[in-house]
């Protein structure tokens, strides 16, 4: 339930959409999770490990900005990965609630090996987040409501073309990628690693041209939503420079072997 006053129709309609769904995929991964109790008051976001996907079985539970009761979970509800919430937020409930928890990875990389089971969460996903968006754009101002769309591709589909200028930043849930430039192979896209971002950073960089080695579940951001990720969600910073610092190592590496390759007496 969203329990909210002033929360439109629509609004109201998609959270039922995206309930059905919700049951539709729990059914089909439940064998994969853990059961939890989670007591009264205690924090979600701080209980459970980081990387944590939950799924209300029994109970409710309320999202709190600064006091501000923004949405509320209940039976048949998948709750956001926990990890990189501001301190401003809590997931509580006022009596014990029971819930089934997954590792996020574990979770994902099972639900793409189904190419339905795939689609459905990759729609739930989207679903989920456009709704989160809209309540914590009324209820919180100060996040911006901007769009972000999961994707599936399968081994061989061009996931970034070099000819795309929208701006779109990518986040690679699961899978794993090759890179090129100038039709040359110069690295690999993994787990949890950023694409794209060097297009809108650096409009003159050369672009590059990702195709998928295995299936891959991939988050995609606007540019609205990538800068708006960096400025509120630390976590989200740090990656960006992790990824930021291999790719500096990688091209170092290949200056370094084309060097040694120039150098080598015949």
């Amino acid at each position: 339930m969203i329990n909210s006053r002033g929360v439109s129709e629509e609004l109201e309609k998609q959270y039922g959409l995206c309930k059905a769904i919700a049951r539709e995929v729990y059914d089909l991964v439940s064998h994969l999770g853990t059961p939890k109790v989670l007591l009264r008051d205690k924090n979600l976001l701080v209980e459970l490990p980081s990387n944590t996907v939950s799924f209300v079985t029994e109970g409710y539970l309320k999202l709190v900005h600064d006091n501000r009761e923004i949405r509320m979970f209940s039976n048949g509800d998948f709750i956001p990965v926990t990890g990189g919430w501001a301190e401003e937020y809590r997931i509580s409930s006022d009596f014990k609630s029971e819930l089934m928890i997954f590792p996020h990875l574990e979770l994902v990389e099972y639900i793409c090996k189904k190419e339905e089971l795939g689609r459905k969460w990759a729609e739930l996903c989207a679903m989920e987040q456009r709704l989160q968006l809209c309540l914590c754009g009324e209820f919180a101002p100060e996040i911006i409501d901007c769009e972000m769309v999961v994707k599936t591709y399968s081994k061989g589909d061009v996931i970034m073309n070099p000819n795309s200028t929208d701006g779109t930043v990518f986040e690679m849930i699961s899978g794993k990628a090759d890179v090129f430039v100038d039709d040359i192979l110069v690295g690999t896209v993994g787990n949890n690693e950023l694409f794209g971002e060097l297009t809108l950073l650096v409009p003159d960089s050369t672009p590059e041209k990702v195709i998928a080695r295995k299936n891959c579940f991939v988050r995609q951001l606007d540019s609205r939503a990538f800068t708006h990720l960096i400025e509120s969600n630390s976590q989200f910073a740090v990656t960006l420079l992790k990824n930021l610092a291999s790719k500096i190592e990688a091209l170092h590496q290949l200056a370094t072997h084309n060097h040694n390759q120039i150098s080598r007496p015949e």
